[in-house]
Formats: structure tokens, sequence, C-alpha cells
């Protein structure tokens, strides 16, 4: 079904490509539920709502799209998908550019981590602030970071 001789690999490649991948992405599970409920969203809610999206979305990237990209910006790419352009796009991005792409991504889930750990936050004459190990909810989650 997926043709993983024709392309070049096997399955434990693919499982630990496919976990990786999870790994990832997996974030969005958490972080989308508590920046919603602060505006006032149920926490479980939006939270089922994201797993079963992710799901959705990750399985439809398998049958259909048979390409390894996880489906943070799936309905753009299940649209190429349909007419063909998929590896146009993919290709044709240079290969730095998607390393800068993901490192961007990488410390864009940093900050929003940080934020939400209170240990760094905006702050207008610098851009941001960190917080000193010695206030007790910092320490704290700096210390349960460790386990």
């Amino acid at each position: 079904m997926f043709k993983l001789r024709q392309n070049g690999t096997n399955t434990s490649t693919e499982t630990v490509a496919g976990s990786t991948t999870f790994l990832t992405m997996s974030y969005i599970i958490f972080v989308q539920p508590a920046v919603l409920s602060g505006c006032g969203m149920d926490f479980g809610a939006v939270m089922t709502a994201t797993c079963i999206s992710s799901a959705f979305a990750c399985i439809l990237m398998a049958l259909l799209a048979n390409y390894p990209i996880p489906p943070a910006f799936y309905y753009l790419l299940l649209i190429l998908s349909f007419f063909g352009l998929r590896e146009l796009v993919i290709f044709i991005i240079p290969d730095s550019l998607k390393s800068a792409i993901a490192v961007g991504i990488g410390l864009l889930i940093a900050l929003v981590g940080f934020d939400m750990a209170e240990l760094l936050w905006i702050n207008l004459a610098s851009l941001l602030d960190s917080a000193t190990l010695n206030r007790r909810k910092c320490g704290y989650r700096c210390l349960a970071s460790l386990q």
C-alpha cells in the first residue's frame, strides 16, 4: 500500500520517522488547549477536538498523500495533492530554507513553552525578560523539567 521497497525504505525506518514526527508535533495537544482556555474555552473540549482533528489529518496524510509531512497545514497540502502540485512545492524549496523553517518553528515552540512556564516574557524595553530561579513558581517548574 505504501510502496516501501519502491521508495527505498523499510518498516523500521518509517516507524522511527513516524515516531519522531509525532513527538515533534505532539506539543500542540497541550499548547493549543492551554492557550485557548485562557480565552474562556473549555480545556478538555479543546484538547479532545485537537486530538481528533490531528488523528484525522494524520490518517489522511498517510492514506492520500503518502508523504512524510506533519499535518500542521494539512488543508493546503490536501488541496495541493489533489491537483498534483505537492511534489513541485516540496522540491522547489531550497534545503537551507527547509532547515531555517524547522529551526524557526522550534524556537517559536520553545518561546511559547518558556512563556507558559513564566521563565521568559515579553518586555517592551528589552523585548524579552527572564525570570530568576529564586521565584518559587519558576524554581518548581525548572526542577519539574529535570525529572
